[in-house]
């Protein structure tokens, strides 16, 4: 029972997080991400995918910090960038199964880099890398919604730096 609803409510944290790559607006990037997180934890934790889940949780946490940078002055520290990266190495050593708890370790890594930029652009190419990771644990996990989430994130993202990052890139150059 708990893995059918997990599978549900990985459907739905698939929508939010999709929907976060085609915002124009960092803001609205980290809100999506944030709800979706959200349900993507859940997810997790109903499959037993420990390492992930509960790196998923904190991530919910440094989406929440990141999205009020520049509106909070507690929210502008480089520090809190040094925080989530010792956050989720600690949550990798003490959730380690095996080789395979790396990768949502290196996934939350690399996004907390990624979500810390201030650019949507710069943004959306970091976490380019991170699918990687996430498809691969999640299939290994047996998270089905999961493996559709990280592949509908990679078209996504793909799909939000050709239309925002590349093709306004190019409209910029043809307009002089």
């Amino acid at each position: 029972m708990f893995e059918i609803i997990g599978q549900i409510i990985g459907f739905v944290a698939l929508f939010f997080i999709v929907r976060s790559f085609q915002s124009r607006h960092r803001e609205k990037i980290l809100s999506y991400q944030f709800t979706g997180s959200i349900f993507y934890f859940l997810n997790l934790i109903l499959l037993g995918a420990l390492t992930g889940g509960i790196s998923m949780m904190f991530g919910v946490i440094r989406n929440y910090i990141f999205s009020r940078k520049g509106k909070k002055a507690w929210a502008n520290s480089v520090k809190w960038v040094y925080l989530f990266l010792v956050i989720f190495i600690i949550i990798g050593i003490f959730t380690y199964k095996n080789i395979f708890s790396i990768l949502p370790t290196a996934g939350m890594c690399l996004g907390t880099i990624g979500f810390w930029m201030t650019k949507p652009s710069h943004i959306r190419w970091i976490m380019l890398s991170t699918s990687p990771f996430w498809i691969s644990y999640n299939y290994i996990s047996g998270s089905i919604a999961g493996v559709i989430l990280e592949v509908f994130i990679l078209v996504s993202l793909l799909v939000g730096i050709i239309r925002f990052d590349i093709l306004k890139h190019q409209e910029k150059q043809n307009s002089f």
